[in-house]
């Protein structure tokens, strides 16, 4: 968090990139582009309750919120390094390393022709 880097002494917080800097333009362009992508995740979060039925941001009032449980906050944790893994750039080795067996597996064993075969992944939550 900003406000923490912004409590080190100055010599410190010369040693750090200048986009991570406040003070600089890089810093404060970084700080809008961590808000904008916030506000575009909340609404990506809100869709996908809606489309679920379940209240979202803008439906549950803030005095009725309640405190998630380690169980619930450890479930959240591992669907958003799920979607980090196989929808970012920043996943791509990772996805390639988990993925890539499979798909060669799949290609040697089922080859693909005009009409490709229909798999079912265990754990894909089909089920």
């Amino acid at each position: 968090q900003q406000h923490r880097l912004d409590a080190l002494p100055a010599d410190q917080q010369a040693l750090f990139p200048t986009s991570l800097r406040s003070a600089t333009q890089e810093g404060q362009d970084r700080a809008i582009g961590y808000k904008e992508a916030y506000i575009r995740n909340q609404f990506c979060l809100d869709c996908i309750l809606r489309h679920s039925n379940m209240p979202h941001s803008q439906q549950v009032p803030a005095s009725t919120a309640s405190i998630a449980s380690d169980s619930h906050m450890s479930k959240v944790s591992s669907v958003l390094k799920s979607l980090a893994r196989d929808w970012s750039l920043e996943g791509k080795v990772e996805r390639d390393a988990s993925y890539e067996p499979l798909l060669e597996e799949i290609q040697r064993y089922l080859p693909l022709s005009s009409s490709p075969p229909k798999l079912c992944v265990p754990g894909a939550g089909v089920g």
